[in-house]
């Protein structure tokens, strides 16, 4: 976890020091602080040789994860646009999710993703932490998207650990 927060940490002084926010100088600035954080192992003691592979998977389920949530944004976006527009007709429900062994962390991402997610809504979380309230602009069958909640964002959350 620590090489992680080097490596991201790095990458945003990288960016202020060059004062360009491109999505190019934001991979550079990621690779920079990588190559700094591989390369200083010795530095960081809490960064044995052993936990570099480790280091790359959580890179890249983060990566896969982000991407994740981001082409869900904008497929969300184009639903709600045709809403708007007039060429879907606005179906709001509330849905309630169930959260089988999510931490309250997971939960927390699972819901701030959800309410980032142009057409719903993070309401409520049960108080026993078992349960996420939902509201959806658009429902045409629950089942639907509740397997579409658990097998997108709940399945790779859970692989962030």
């Amino acid at each position: 976890m620590t090489g992680v927060f080097y490596t991201f940490f790095l990458a945003v002084v990288w960016l202020l020091v060059s004062g360009e926010f491109s999505a190019a100088n934001i991979l550079t600035g990621l690779v920079v602080g990588f190559c700094t954080v591989l390369f200083s192992q010795q530095t960081f003691k809490d960064f044995p040789e052993r936990r570099i592979p480790f280091f790359f998977q959580r890179v890249f389920e983060i990566t896969r994860f982000v991407a994740y949530v981001l082409w869900q944004i904008l497929v969300s976006n184009l639903r709600v646009a045709a809403t708007v527009i007039g060429l879907r007709k606005i179906q709001p429900a509330v849905v309630h999710l169930e959260l089988d062994g999510l931490n309250d962390m997971q939960t927390l991402i699972l819901a701030n993703v959800i309410t980032l997610t142009p057409g719903t809504l993070s309401i409520e979380a049960d108080p026993d932490g078992t349960g996420l309230y939902v509201h959806v602009m658009e429902m045409d069958d629950v089942d639907s998207f509740k397997t579409e909640i658990e097998e997108g964002f709940i399945r790779r959350i859970r692989r962030l650990g």
